[in-house]
């Protein structure tokens, strides 16, 4: 669909949309119709709101035997664990982190066995026979006795660090119509390429065959994965790519002594492979192959289920190729959100750009520091989103700039929990892009990226082309086209694409645009009134459906209606000169304490005379001596 068949949702029809697309009956029937369902709406819209409502809803259990709700973080999952309570809903169930802190000094040790993915041995010889709180630490356990748990939470970690999760609370709770709820969906974004050294594989082999076990299943289970094990480790890469393994979930039964054994044998050199080789046995053959000694293959997390993702900065592109089942529905993926009151600019410049920054940051930061003047002088909170690496430099000049203006401005670049609850304009917070965790910052009234979020060509082939065998991989590039924005394309001609340059450019907006968009994101700009100053060289509208594309710094400075640094400088300058001369002082003398020659000194008074400075009045409140520096302020 093209832009102009864009929707765009204001604040005026946000309720109206909330109530017939969001409700729990509209969700259910999405899922119940499409099987894997992404709802593309941003922050503030209602996901969560709306899931909760969904997992609330007695008619959700009557479809489904077990639910399955995976949130980003802790602090949205313990919202939603307060809403479900509040409720008194019944047959919940949430799992827990390793309470790292109340393991103490087992808490290395543990981490160890995690490492070589042998929880379930530490469990026995560290919780069990070690730990001062067994039998009161209810973590060892939590993955038992689930019948009659009818909905899991979790965060997405948790898949991300056990990919066969869904299978293994099947059996547990004996659901088998299951849907899987994805919050933000992060975890498509893990890194979905596991390795399989020889050395792992044979210990592994040889663990089995020297592990004893009274069960009457054991012998069964173990003969099989012998069997595939010893297949597997004889094949080259074509037969690697088209075998079939049959690693079936019933070893995990035997997990404990499986473990024991094998660091009996080999202490921490031993590996539980177990969980790798059962996600193989569901890989794709055209997703394998051997490099340097490593069977590597894509090892995604089963959900191979009713699945409802939510998402602001997933497409319907990006989920279908990073879950590999096929076509995902997405409803609202031409459907955007923008606040009427809402203003947002995107700086399509190349000066914000890393490799540009340092040396224009100067003349950047200027513009940007009279935006922060105004918005203090307006009473106007304002987050600042820069590099990580670049933080620093930025607050530093920042604050100096706005120093030498006769203002105090205090620039935070982490702690932000300690900031005031009330937003304050003259405490400016510092974030970078990609930032988690944190405050999102929802009151402050304006938002600016101060330099651009690019991913150079390796990061953009290492996404793409994860899922690709070595042999087949074929180089990317990031160009620019039309306008200079940034594209990718096949570095080599004389080659087929088959869509490579499109799913390319599928990663590049996700990598990208995305991060830039979530960092601004945080002031909830699509859902209240905000300004919003983005710097990428991109298309944003294709993401917001309505925003002023910008060439340069003066032509930000224009539609914004603020002058230059300079100007106020001048302006300034034109102040002191009138205090100094109605004290007394010659036009020499005013001169030679601004430094400047006499002629300079009367323009200067005819500009603060005749400027259109649209902080005039506002500023009148550094015009006393005190408040004015002495000196010139700032670089012009």
């Amino acid at each position: 669909m093209s832009r102009g068949e864009l929707r765009v949702v204001t604040e005026r029809e946000l309720d109206a949309f909330r109530e017939v697309h969001l409700s729990p009956a509209a969700i259910l029937a999405l899922i119940e119709r499409h099987v894997r369902v992404l709802l593309r709406l941003p922050v503030g819209v209602g996901k969560t709101f709306a899931a909760v409502g969904l997992l609330l809803w007695p008619e959700l259990y009557r479809r489904f035997d077990l639910v399955i709700y995976a949130a980003p973080a802790w602090n949205i999952l313990r919202e939603v664990i307060e809403r479900i309570e509040a409720a008194g809903f019944l047959g919940c169930k949430v799992l827990e982190p390793r309470p790292t802190e109340r393991c103490g000094d087992l808490d290395e040790e543990w981490r160890t066995y995690e490492e070589r993915s042998c929880s379930t041995l530490a469990k026995k010889v560290l919780c069990e026979e070690r730990c001062p709180h067994w039998g009161t630490c209810p973590w060892p356990g939590q993955l038992k006795d689930l019948d009659g748990v009818s909905l899991m939470l979790m965060t997405e970690q948790r898949i991300e660090l056990l990919r066969n999760i869904v299978p293994l609370l099947m059996r547990r709770t004996g659901g088998l119509r299951v849907l899987v709820i994805l919050d933000e969906a992060r975890s498509l974004d893990a890194d979905l390429e596991l390795a399989l050294s020889v050395d792992d594989l044979a210990r592994f082999e040889e663990t089995l065959a020297r592990t004893n076990c009274r069960s009457g299943d054991w012998d069964a289970a173990r003969f099989q994965w012998l069997g595939a094990i010893r297949a597997l480790r004889r094949c080259d890469e074509e037969g690697f790519r088209g075998g079939e393994f049959g690693f079936p979930d019933e070893l995990h039964r035997f997990a404990y002594f499986v473990q024991h054994a094998g660091w009996r044998l080999f202490g921490k050199a031993f590996r539980y492979v177990g969980y790798y080789l059962s996600l193989l046995a569901s890989s794709r053959s055209e997703e394998r192959w051997v490099n340097e000694g490593e069977f590597r293959f894509i090892g995604r997390p089963y959900l191979e289920c009713h699945l409802l993702l939510l998402s602001a900065h997933v497409t319907a592109a990006y989920a279908g190729h990073r879950l590999g089942q096929g076509p995902v529905a997405s409803p609202y993926e031409h459907v955007r959100f923008l606040h009427s009151g809402t203003r947002v600019l995107n700086l399509r410049n190349s000066v914000g750009a890393d490799r540009h920054f340092f040396r224009n940051h100067q003349q950047i930061l200027d513009t940007f520091a009279v935006l922060i003047l105004r918005n203090v002088c307006e009473g106007r909170s304002t987050l600042l989103v820069s590099r990580k690496k670049t933080k620093r430099l930025c607050a530093r000049y920042l604050e100096e700039r706005l120093r030498g203006w006769g203002v105090d401005v205090r620039f935070v670049l982490g702690g932000y929990d300690e900031l005031p609850s009330t937003p304050d304009p003259r405490v400016v917070p510092v974030i970078h892009y990609g930032i988690l965790g944190v405050n999102d910052f929802t009151e402050y009234e304006a938002a600016y990226c101060l330099n651009s979020f690019y991913v150079n060509s390796r990061e953009l082939n290492r996404a793409v082309q994860e899922f690709e065998p070595r042999a087949f991989r074929i180089e990317l590039k990031i160009v620019h086209g039309k306008g200079r924005m940034r594209r990718a394309e096949l570095a080599s001609s004389g080659v087929s694409d088959e869509d490579r340059s499109w799913l390319a450019g599928v990663y590049l907006r996700k990598l990208e645009v995305d991060p830039a968009i979530q960092a601004v994101g945080r002031v909830r700009f699509l859902t209240k009134p905000r300004e919003v100053v983005l710097f990428q060289m991109n298309d944003v509208e294709r993401e917001l459906g309505r925003c002023e594309d910008l060439r340069s710094l003066a032509a930000l400075r224009r539609a914004l209606g603020v002058p230059t640094a300079r100007e106020i400088d001048d302006y300034l300058d034109g102040q002191r000169a009138r205090a100094m001369m109605a004290r007394g002082m010659t036009a020499e003398e005013v001169a030679a304490q601004l430094g400047v020659s006499r002629a300079t000194v009367f323009r200067r008074l005819e500009a603060a005379e005749s400027l259109r400075f649209p902080l005039r009045d506002s500023c009148r409140r550094f015009e006393t001596p005190d408040a004015l520096p002495s000196v010139p302020g700032g670089v012009a």
